[in-house]
């Protein structure tokens, strides 16, 4: 039991360093992310973190009340204000809710950004009557190495900016401190360790565990597979006449592709050399289309950016190459999911298969399943689902002679 109970502990629990503390009275931090609906709090820290259990369901005094107050500074966040500036911004209720009425002199806020992230301490000036702190002299470098700390755990070795759809998510949570908090403190609320309490929110990796008396093992979570490779890429590199410019154009490809899944709300596996992994399931409330279709749509995204990417590239190869292009494999199946570090991973048959089908796929083309074919011919538009092709195909258990059959569109002229 104490050894599934540190597994869960460090690896599960979404806020590894909620008991963290700094030389100073940091009170609060806050992580702002531009999107085409304006600046979202996607980072919360705060010093009573540490309270927080399953027992409680996040439901900590006052945590709330200082959500509020990063909602107000999100929508003030582009011109960096100070406390004087930031505490007469009413248009919330935050300090009603914080009791902060009055007597609030003695907090400062300190901003520093991160190429497309802001992040704002909050923080409580020491006095000289204060043990704790009169030590510790606020300043700049201090508060710059707490946000660049918090920075850095959120950025580089959390899950949440590496592998989940940030601005699918964030841009339906809306202005709201009840759906805030449901992606800020109630995820790290949670313990299949205890009996959770309320309508807590899940992330997949945590949906997968099981607690059976004293054995933890995991169950699988339906999930919608995307597996994306670039076709001909070796005679590409073979080919191009200045190999400084076919790394950038690798890079490009990934990172195209990545975008396709995180726009279309599905959650970044990893990256093949040339190719990606991603994965497309249920959200809840926060989701407003079924999976099959936001993985079918990032699909498409892909494949017909590659085209783009590869014809352009073209011109930088000594030999044209045909079928330079991008193929898509989707099944919909059973997966469980993990998360080390900031590493989202599903491990199953639904990833097997989608690699399965996007290896005998068509170039310029997304091959899906006959399962998922079947769910994601409800959900798109019929004049699409005619396009489609039944397209037989080996699988690696299966002979030299095809015994299974999937649907095949190409996307390439294909719009949206």
């Amino acid at each position: 039991m104490d050894v599934a109970r540190r597994l869960v502990r460090e690896l599960y629990l979404r806020d590894p360093i909620k008991d963290v503390e700094f030389g100073f009275n940091a009170v609060a931090v806050y992580g702002f992310y531009k999107t085409p609906k304006g600046n979202k709090c996607v980072y919360f820290w705060h010093q009573d973190f540490k309270e927080i259990s399953p027992a409680n369901g996040g439901n900590v005094a006052d945590l709330p009340g200082y959500l509020e107050l990063g909602l107000a500074l999100s929508e003030m966040s582009d011109n960096f204000p100070s406390w004087s500036t930031a505490k007469q911004f009413h248009a919330r209720d935050w300090a009603k809710q914080l009791g902060w009425l009055k007597g609030t002199n003695d907090y400062e806020l300190h901003w520093k950004t991160f190429d497309t992230l802001s992040f704002v301490c909050l923080y409580v000036h020491p006095r000289e009557t204060d043990k704790r702190t009169k030590h510790y002299p606020v300043t700049d470098v201090a508060k710059n190495d707490c946000l660049s700390f918090h920075y850095d755990y959120f950025y580089y070795r959390s899950p949440v900016w590496t592998a989940i759809p940030i601005s699918y998510f964030f841009d339906r949570i809306g202005s709201s401190v009840k759906t805030l908090c449901t992606v800020h403190l109630e995820p790290k609320s949670f313990s299949p360790l205890e009996e959770p309490t309320g309508d807590l929110f899940l992330w997949p990796w945590q949906r997968c565990i099981n607690l059976d008396g004293d054995q933890l093992s995991f169950r699988g979570l339906r999930s919608c597979s995307l597996v994306f490779d670039l076709r001909k890429s070796t005679l590409a590199m073979q080919s191009v006449k200045d190999i400084g410019k076919y790394s950038p154009f690798i890079e490009s490809i990934v990172e195209c592709a990545r975008e396709a899944i995180f726009s279309n709300g599905g959650f970044f596996d990893k990256e093949t050399g040339d190719g990606v992994v991603g994965h497309f399931v249920e959200v809840g409330k926060l989701d407003q289309e079924p999976p099959e279709k936001r993985a079918f749509e990032a699909a498409v995204q892909m494949v017909r950016n590659a085209t783009d990417l590869c014809e352009k590239f073209q011109c930088e190869l000594d030999d044209w190459i045909n079928n330079l292009g991008g193929a898509v494999g989707l099944h919909v199946g059973q997966a469980v999911w993990t998360a080390t570090r900031n590493h989202v991973q599903a491990i199953g048959e639904s990833v097997v298969t989608a690699a399965r089908l996007c290896s005998e796929a068509n170039v310029h083309s997304v091959f899906v399943s006959n399962g998922f074919f079947q769910i994601l011919s409800k959900q798109i538009r019929p004049e699409v689902i005619a396009k489609f092709s039944r397209k037989a195909y080996l699988g690696k258990e299966n002979g030299a002679v095809p015994q299974k059959s999937g649907f095949s569109i190409d996307v390439s002229d294909m719009i949206k």
